[in-house]
Protein backbone atom coordinates (compact mmCIF):
# COMPACT_ATOMS: atom_id res chain seq x y z
CA UNK A 1 0.00 0.00 0.00
CA UNK A 2 1.15 2.99 -1.03
CA UNK A 3 0.02 6.62 0.62
CA UNK A 4 -0.03 9.16 -2.49
CA UNK A 5 0.59 12.89 -1.99
CA UNK A 6 -1.06 15.89 -3.99
CA UNK A 7 -0.14 15.94 -6.84
CA UNK A 8 1.09 12.51 -7.67
CA UNK A 9 0.05 10.36 -10.69
CA UNK A 10 -1.14 6.89 -9.57
CA UNK A 11 0.18 5.53 -12.85
CA UNK A 12 3.54 6.53 -11.86
CA UNK A 13 3.60 5.93 -8.66
CA UNK A 14 2.61 2.17 -9.83
CA UNK A 15 5.37 2.07 -12.64
CA UNK A 16 8.11 0.72 -10.23
CA UNK A 17 5.78 -1.83 -8.54
CA UNK A 18 5.08 -4.07 -11.87
CA UNK A 19 5.49 -7.39 -11.43
CA UNK A 20 8.50 -8.95 -12.96
CA UNK A 21 7.18 -12.51 -13.11
CA UNK A 22 5.17 -12.84 -17.27
CA UNK A 23 2.78 -15.00 -15.26
CA UNK A 24 1.85 -13.01 -12.61
CA UNK A 25 -2.02 -12.22 -12.20
CA UNK A 26 -3.73 -10.74 -9.67
CA UNK A 27 -3.63 -7.35 -6.78
CA UNK A 28 -0.08 -6.19 -6.50
CA UNK A 29 -0.57 -2.70 -5.46
CA UNK A 30 -3.31 0.13 -3.45
CA UNK A 31 -2.44 3.75 -3.66
CA UNK A 32 -4.28 5.55 -1.43
CA UNK A 33 -5.00 9.54 -0.56
CA UNK A 34 -6.56 12.11 1.04
CA UNK A 35 -8.35 14.88 -1.00
CA UNK A 36 -11.22 17.26 -1.04
CA UNK A 37 -14.38 15.90 -2.84
CA UNK A 38 -18.40 16.59 -3.39
CA UNK A 39 -20.16 14.94 -0.03
CA UNK A 40 -24.51 14.51 0.29
CA UNK A 41 -25.78 15.93 3.06
CA UNK A 42 -29.46 14.17 3.61
CA UNK A 43 -32.07 15.28 5.63
CA UNK A 44 -34.68 12.75 6.56
CA UNK A 45 -38.42 13.27 7.88
CA UNK A 46 -39.13 11.54 11.38
CA UNK A 47 -40.24 8.72 9.56
CA UNK A 48 -37.55 8.02 7.55
CA UNK A 49 -38.33 9.72 4.24
CA UNK A 50 -35.73 11.42 2.60
CA UNK A 51 -37.19 15.34 2.36
CA UNK A 52 -33.95 17.32 1.03
CA UNK A 53 -30.50 16.11 -0.12
CA UNK A 54 -27.92 18.41 -1.27
CA UNK A 55 -24.07 18.90 -1.34
CA UNK A 56 -22.18 20.44 1.54
CA UNK A 57 -20.91 23.77 0.59
CA UNK A 58 -17.56 23.24 1.99
CA UNK A 59 -16.06 19.93 0.38
CA UNK A 60 -14.52 17.74 2.89
CA UNK A 61 -11.20 15.69 2.74
CA UNK A 62 -12.15 12.12 2.07
CA UNK A 63 -9.80 9.05 1.71
CA UNK A 64 -9.43 7.77 -1.89
CA UNK A 65 -8.70 4.26 -2.47
CA UNK A 66 -6.96 2.71 -5.99
CA UNK A 67 -6.59 -0.79 -6.59
CA UNK A 68 -4.06 -1.70 -9.19
CA UNK A 69 -4.79 -5.60 -10.21
CA UNK A 70 -2.99 -6.91 -13.63
CA UNK A 71 -0.35 -9.21 -15.09
CA UNK A 72 2.60 -9.03 -16.63
CA UNK A 73 2.39 -4.85 -18.27
CA UNK A 74 -1.70 -4.71 -18.43
CA UNK A 75 -3.48 -3.73 -15.60
CA UNK A 76 -6.82 -3.20 -14.57
CA UNK A 77 -7.89 -0.05 -12.37
CA UNK A 78 -10.81 -1.56 -10.41
CA UNK A 79 -12.13 1.92 -9.35
CA UNK A 80 -12.04 4.17 -6.18
CA UNK A 81 -13.45 4.17 -2.76
CA UNK A 82 -14.10 7.37 -0.62
CA UNK A 83 -14.67 7.44 3.10
CA UNK A 84 -15.27 10.20 4.50
CA UNK A 85 -12.88 11.46 6.89
CA UNK A 86 -13.70 11.94 10.80
CA UNK A 87 -11.49 13.72 13.48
Amino acid sequence: MIEAQAGERNHELAEPHWPKDKNFSGLFLVITGTAQAPVWEVKRHAVGHIIEIRHRKRWPYVKHSSIRTGSCRSFAWLGRSRSVETG
